[in-house]
């Protein structure tokens, strides 16, 4: 404990260089045949912030689906993108949005809002939006901006690119206009103290380039949405040079600012005394009755549509707590009885070779999630939204993991190599603890400690066979392969995180196709041969892997991983090769042994321990 009084006198300063999130509530979309070329509206923030603020992490929220976070201090700070929809529009999302931002206004969480989130911030804070009689403000226009602590990235004037109808036409109490224009009177403002605002917002887009207003601008004038003059305006404009950048260097210093210092008062409460976040709990309680009441009213206004109903239904309650969402982590749950499932279908697919198993599988994976997309109205460009780093992430997670995996059960005995590879839970415990958002306590490292013993005692007779240099060896190394791959990916995607869960699918058919190419490349140089399914059974086992092992759970683990506790998902995690192990012998592959009753009875006690000391820091935390 002697790093404590550390941690407590840590300036301001060196607590915002830490790493920062950023929640993204996404309020629009991009049409679907723009954004396969320029990314969706949370890919734009990325691409505008990631470069002025190298430390932030983002996380996207779909408040336009009923989306929100569980509590207001799910993030460090929140931005509100653009939509076409008008603050005032009978939309079931947007009573529950404003409710949440006033409530993370009232805890003191840092907000930017963006077009219609600089609507919707102002309208929540007391502000008046409207249509203007000004019509359509389209292309690059030209702001002034006054002298203010508040933005001193901001010059006199600045050019940038608007697309906007609805203005702001009275600013909240206590806002600041730090620019404007004859056709924007509002165009920026800031929010309490000029040296330290607690919220920022602005009218135009800095998230968007000229190419990406001028394709926006024709498409819009093609469908009819904007009068063709006005168009023409805009795209005549495009060619001045505007100041994204300043902008992109204003948030990323507001965000340091406030983080930082919200942080340093957190430290500095909790070493003068426990339960001094109370106002950040009262906001919290506030927010799940205000937001209890506006869902209510928006459910009640369109009660007879399906998209009223699922935003009800998915409205957010504040728990009042700092642990990980408890429902979240039990959707990740469901991934683990999937997986359960995972050697079974793997012996029954047969000697199918590894590549064109992950081919197949991955195919039928990555279709699930389009199907799902085409469900819900979605783009199929949503599939495959994402940075580069977590395509990369993600690609190589599901294809290395898969390839292991297969290796390892087709050369050594299932069961005994389906327990190595399930090692993941034990790894990801232990690495999840340096992770932003994680502690390591006592009660995870004990039930890690105990799923281990429980997980060795099942080992133990196969221990010898671990230096066998024929196929059995390299089973076992694959499957040890396997529980260090897995472990460091679900540990480096809640981290990197920048793609949202729907994106799995378009992972998913990038695994397939790497392993379709790598299964042409082996069988040329005659290292893999061209096998298909020789009967039904086959053909079902590979089916089945992937509708669920290979399929669903990676969607549910996703979400699991980025929303719930990671520690506790790691350590319940541990009833996988358990489940498995029984499986295979339910199915006589593997037979029964006498240490299994003695392994179950660790496995079963580490859980319980892991989910034991969770549920005593969220009461711990929610009572601070």
């Amino acid at each position: 404990m002697t790093h404590e009084p550390k941690e407590r006198t840590r300036s301001q300063a060196e607590l915002a260089q830490e790493p920062i999130t950023l929640g993204i509530l996404q309020t629009g979309d991009v049409h679907r045949d723009l954004e396969a070329a320029h990314g969706a509206y949370p890919e734009m923030f990325t691409r505008l912030l990631q470069p002025a603020a190298p430390e932030l992490r983002f996380e996207v929220f779909r408040a336009l689906d009923g989306a929100l976070p569980a509590r207001v201090e799910a993030c460090d700070a929140y931005l509100v993108t653009g939509s076409k929809f008008g603050v005032y529009d009978p939309e079931p999302w947007i009573a529950p949005l404003e409710a949440f931002l006033r409530a993370a206004h009232k805890a003191g969480v840092p907000l930017i809002g963006v077009c219609f989130g600089h609507q919707i911030l102002a309208q929540a804070l007391g502000g008046v939006v409207r249509k203007s009689e000004k019509g359509w403000g389209l292309g690059a226009h030209a702001y002034e901006a006054a002298p203010s602590a508040a933005a001193p990235e901001l010059g006199a004037a600045l050019t940038l690119h608007a697309v906007h109808q609805d203005q702001v036409i009275e600013p909240p109490a206590g806002a600041t206009v730090l620019a404007q224009s004859t056709f924007c009177p509002v165009a920026a403002l800031s929010y309490g103290p000029a040296a330290a605002p607690s919220a920022i917002s602005i009218q135009p887009h800095p998230e968007f380039d000229a190419p990406f207003v001028a394709a926006l601008l024709e498409r819009r004038r093609a469908d009819g949405g904007m009068p063709a003059e006005a168009v023409e305006r805009g795209l005549e404009s495009l060619g001045a040079p505007v100041a994204n950048a300043e902008i992109a260097a204003w948030m990323a210093r507001f965000l340091r600012q406030s983080v930082g210092a919200r942080r340093a008062g957190a430290a500095r409460d909790a070493a003068r005394q426990p339960g001094s976040s109370a106002a950040a709990h009262h906001a919290e309680t506030d927010y799940a009755e205000t937001n209890d009441a506006a869902t209510h009213d928006a459910a009640t206004h369109d009660a007879a549509t399906d998209d009223a109903a699922d935003a009800t239904e998915e409205a957010p309650r504040a728990d009042g707590g700092r642990s990980r969402s408890l429902a979240a982590t039990g959707v990740g749950f469901v991934a683990v009885l999937l997986w359960s499932l995972l050697a079974l279908f793997t012996v029954g697919a047969g000697p199918t070779p590894p590549f064109q198993l992950i081919a197949i599988c991955f195919f039928i994976g990555g279709a699930i999630g389009l199907a799902d997309l085409a469900r819900r109205g979605r783009p199929l460009s949503a599939a495959f939204a994402g940075s580069a780093k977590s395509w990369a992430l993600g690609v190589g997670g599901l294809f290395g993991y898969h390839f292991f995996y297969f290796t390892a059960l087709q050369n050594a005995p299932p069961a005994e190599a389906g327990l190595i590879a399930y090692l993941w839970p034990l790894l990801i415990v232990l690495l999840a603890a340096p992770a932003p958002g994680e502690r390591l306590r006592l009660g995870h490292a004990l039930g890690a400690l105990f799923g281990f013993v429980g997980a060795a005692l099942i080992l133990g007779p196969a221990a010898e066979r671990f230096t066998d240099v024929s196929g059995a060896g390299v089973g076992y190394a694959a499957a040890l392969l396997c529980a260090l791959l897995w472990s460091g990916y679900s540990v480096l995607n809640r981290v990197v995180g920048e793609a949202p869960t729907e994106a799995v699918a378009g992972l998913c058919f990038a695994a397939s196709a790497l392993g379709a190419f790598s299964h042409l490349g082996f069988s040329l140089l005659g290292l893999e041969e061209t096998r298909w399914p020789s009967g039904a059974t086959e053909w079902l086992a590979i089916i089945g892997l992937g509708l669920g092992p290979v399929g669903l759970a990676f969607y549910v683990w996703d979400y699991g991983c980025k929303h719930g506790d990671l520690q506790l998902l790691g350590v319940l995690s541990y009833a996988a090769p358990l489940l498995s192990t029984l499986i295979l012998i339910a199915a006589g592959v593997a037979e029964a042994g006498p240490a299994l009753i003695g392994a179950a009875a660790l496995i079963v006690l580490g859980s319980l321990l892991a989910a034991t000391a969770s549920l005593r820091a969220q009461r711990g935390a929610a009572a601070s």
